[in-house]
C-alpha cells in the first residue's frame, strides 16, 4: 500500500513539472504552443459579391468555396453576396449553379494573397426575343448560337390576348442550286430558302378558353397533313402550346435550297426538346407605349402630355420610304377630325426620322399631304417598343398610354377607311367596360 502510493506520488510530481515547464518557459523548442494557438485561432469572413458586367448584384448563383482539403457551398443573397466563415488561407471560389439567363462559367476564381473580398463577374444572357406584354422570351440554347443558318423570330397577334409565335430556319441559295434550276442570272440577288421550326400559340387566357379556343381554330393548313397540339408552359394569364404540322418529305428541289445546311436544318427541326428549353413564361405585364421623342424641329416631347387630355390616341407608325405609308396621309388626315369630335386624336411616329437629324424629307411629305397632327421622331429602341412585322402599324392608347386593342397593320384602302374608325370605337367600348 505504500509502494503504490509513492508512484502515484511521483506521476504527480512529474506531471506538475511538465505543466510548470510550458508556462514558464516559452521558445524552449516545444511546437506544442504553436499548434495549439493554430486550433484556437477564430474563423474570419470571406465575402464573394456577384455581379453582371453592368455591376448589377445577382441573387440566387449557388458557389463552392474550397481550399486544398474541403468544399463548402453557398448562396449569394438579395445584394449578390455570399459570405462564408473560414479558417485564414488560401481559397477559390466556382459557380455551381447560376440563374435562368445567366450564363454558366467554368472559370476558378480565387483570393488574392490576404484578400478576404471577391468579385465574381458573370455575364447575363439577353432573350434574342422579349416581349413583356406578352409574357414570352426566348433565350437561345448553346446549339442555336452559332448556326450557319439564320434563325429568326416572327410574332404576329391573330386576335386580342391570342399571339403567334414562329421560329423559322433560312439560308442564302447557292449559285450552284440556282443553276440547277435554270435561275443562274439571280446569283448574288441574296435570294434566301425559308422553312419554319416550330410554332407557338400563346394565349393570354385560362387555360380552359385557351384550348377551347385552339381546338376551334387552328386546323391543318395548305400542303399539311395533320396538326398536333401540345400545351408547352403557363404562367399567370398566360398558356403557350406548341403547334407541330405533319407533312410530306422535302422535295429535292428544296432540299437543293438549302444546300450544304440541310443536314443541320433537319437536325435543329428534330430536335424539339432543345427548342422548348429556351422558353420563359411570366405574367403580362401592362403594355403601354411611352418614350422619349420630339417633335420634327428637334424640341422635346414629352408624350405622356401627348396623350392626356384625349379619350383615345391612334398613334401611326410610318416611315417616308413606305408608299402605302405616304398614300394614306391624306385621308389619315381628314380622318383626324373625325376621331376630334370623339375627344379622340391621331398623332404619327415617323420611324426613319430622329432627334437630331436632317428630318426635312419627313416635312416635306407631311407638308405635301396636307397633314396638320402631331408628328414624332422615332424614340431610340422604337424597334423594341413598337415590335412591328409592318409599316405602317397603328396602336389605339389610352389616356395613360396603355394599348387598349390589337395593332392595326397595313394601311387599309381608301374605300375602307372606316376600319380604323371601326378601331377607334373598340377602343373606346373597351374603356367604358
Amino acid at each position: 500500500m505504500k509502494k503504490t502510493f509513492c508512484v502515484f506520488l511521483a506521476m504527480l510530481m512529474l506531471t506538475g513539472l511538465c505543466a510548470c515547464g510550458n508556462s514558464s518557459t516559452p521558445g524552449d523548442g516545444s511546437s506544442a504552443p504553436a499548434e495549439t494557438a493554430a486550433q484556437e485561432a477564430a474563423d474570419v469572413e470571406y465575402s464573394i459579391l456577384v455581379t453582371d458586367t453592368e455591376s448589377n448584384p445577382i441573387p440566387g448563383v449557388t458557389l463552392q468555396f474550397c481550399d486544398d482539403t474541403a468544399c463548402r457551398t453557398g448562396e449569394t443573397d438579395v445584394k449578390g453576396s455570399a459570405v462564408f466563415q473560414a479558417k485564414e488561407g488560401t481559397y477559390t471560389v466556382h459557380v455551381l449553379k447560376a440563374p435562368e439567363g445567366v450564363i454558366g462559367t467554368e472559370e476558378e476564381f480565387a483570393f488574392q494573397g490576404a484578400d478576404r473580398e471577391l468579385l465574381v463577374t458573370l455575364e447575363i444572357e439577353k432573350p434574342v426575343l422579349d416581349r413583356p406584354y406578352i409574357g414570352f422570351a426566348y433565350y437561345n440554347p448553346a446549339k442555336y448560337r452559332d448556326t450557319s443558318g439564320d434563325l429568326n423570330w416572327e410574332v404576329s397577334q391573330a386576335a386580342e390576348n391570342i399571339y403567334i409565335l414562329s421560329l423559322t430556319y433560312s439560308t442564302e441559295i447557292g449559285a450552284d442550286a440556282l443553276e440547277a434550276m435554270g435561275m443562274s442570272e439571280y446569283a448574288g440577288f441574296g435570294l434566301y430558302a425559308s422553312e419554319k421550326l416550330y410554332e407557338l400559340i400563346c394565349v393570354q387566357t385560362d387555360e380552359a378558353e385557351a384550348e377551347a379556343y385552339l381546338k376551334d381554330n387552328v386546323k391543318p393548313g395548305n400542303g399539311w397533313d395533320s396538326v398536333t397540339i401540345e400545351k408547352v408552359g403557363s404562367a399567370e394569364n398566360l398558356t403557350c402550346f406548341l403547334v407541330e404540322q405533319e407533312r410530306a418529305e422535302m422535295t429535292e428541289e428544296y432540299q437543293s435550297y438549302f444546300g450544304e445546311n440541310y443536314d443541320e436544318y433537319v437536325d435543329l427541326a428534330g430536335d424539339k426538346e432543345t427548342f422548348l428549353s429556351g422558353i420563359r413564361l411570366q405574367k403580362p405585364v401592362e403594355r403601354t407605349l411611352l418614350f422619349d421623342t420630339s417633335d420634327l424641329d428637334g424640341n422635346d416631347v414629352n408624350i405622356a402630355d401627348v396623350y392626356a387630355g384625349h379619350k383615345v390616341t391612334m398613334v401611326n407608325v410610318w416611315a417616308t420610304w413606305c408608299d402605302p405609308c405616304v398614300d394614306e396621309l391624306p385621308r389619315l388626315e381628314k380622318l383626324s377630325k373625325e376621331f376630334e369630335s370623339k375627344d379622340c386624336q391621331i398623332i404619327g411616329i415617323c420611324m426613319d426620322s430622329f432627334k437630331g437629324s436632317d428630318n426635312s424629307r419627313a416635312k416635306e411629305i407631311l407638308e405635301q399631304a396636307g397633314v396638320t397632327y402631331l408628328n414624332l421622331t422615332a424614340p431610340e429602341n422604337g424597334e423594341e417598343i413598337f415590335a412591328m412585322q409592318y409599316f405602317p402599324t397603328s396602336f389605339f392608347v389610352d389616356s395613360s398610354g396603355k394599348v387598349l386593342t390589337k395593332p392595326y397593320e397595313g394601311a387599309p384602302p381608301a374605300a375602307y377607311m372606316y376600319l380604323y374608325s371601326n378601331e377607334l370605337d373598340f377602343a373606346l367600348s373597351i374603356l367604358e367596360e
